[in-house]
């Protein structure tokens, strides 16, 4: 193994952890943290309406995302799932006014730039086990 391929392999799970982490500890309080999640946005542009069920979706989404990018299976789309994720809570934050948040969120995406970056370096993967079966 490499040293890009460990990076992108070590990078791809903990990654994958941290979603599938902010997933995890959602999914019990799956209705309190949306309901939470609709009183942070109650003074913003963005309609009460559509908070609740993106914060419901956004729970099981972040978990299911990790645990493909953890086992390395659908990387590609798991990243790209992961970039519009954070594209729309760059969003929501930015209607927050809460550019602190919006700056670490600046990170995940550069991060995941990295990581999309260098996916042909995806060798450790359930991904390349399928494509080497082929």
């Amino acid at each position: 193994m490499n040293n890009t391929e460990l990076a992108f392999l070590i990078g791809r799970i903990a990654y994958g952890v941290n979603f599938f982490a902010h997933g995890l500890v959602r999914l019990p309080k799956i209705d309190t943290f949306s309901a939470w999640m609709q009183g942070e946005f109650i003074n913003t542009m963005i309609p009460n309406i559509l908070i609740y069920p993106f914060a419901f979706t956004l729970t099981i989404v972040e978990f299911m995302v990790g645990i493909t990018l953890i086992i390395g299976f659908k990387t590609k789309t798991s990243l790209v799932i992961t970039m519009v994720i954070l594209a729309m809570l760059m969003f929501g934050s930015s209607m927050q006014e809460n550019w602190k948040t919006v700056g670490v969120q600046m990170v995940y995406v550069v991060f995941n730039y990295l990581i999309l970056l260098h996916f042909t370096q995806t060798k450790y993967s359930i991904d390349y086990l399928i494509q080497k079966a082929k």
